[in-house]
């Protein structure tokens, strides 16, 4: 499946009614939710918070901060998943979710409220 700014969403789907799952609820996006998550950490990576020197923010945290939009978070996450070997490859879901999925234990590890 491919993905693209604007089929991208922020939305996880949730079941309302275990254990039966007949009803889906669509929440709105919080900051803890493993894609907003993730790339609030890429940003802040691409901002470089995380290097000795000027730059370091020892206090940046994302459990506060509100979600990205959908077209910020699909760049970040192409940005950090495209194959530089393979020139015009296109994003795919597959490739975000699993790359969400892997880093988000990750990023919970070095989060300053959690790691």
């Amino acid at each position: 499946l491919k993905v693209g700014p604007e089929t991208m969403s922020l939305t996880m789907p949730i079941f309302k009614n275990p254990p039966q799952n007949t009803q889906i609820g669509l929440p709105a996006p919080t900051s803890l939710d493993p894609i907003c998550y993730v790339t609030h950490f890429l940003k802040a990576y691409k901002e470089q918070k995380f290097l000795p020197g000027a730059k370091l923010d020892l206090a940046w945290n994302p459990g506060p901060m509100d979600p990205l939009s959908p077209a910020e978070a699909f760049e970040l996450l192409r940005m950090f998943t495209m194959n530089k070997q393979t020139p015009g490859d296109e994003p795919s879901y597959l490739i975000f979710d699993n790359f969400i999925k892997f880093m988000y234990a990750g990023f919970q590890g070095m989060d300053p409220t959690t790691g």
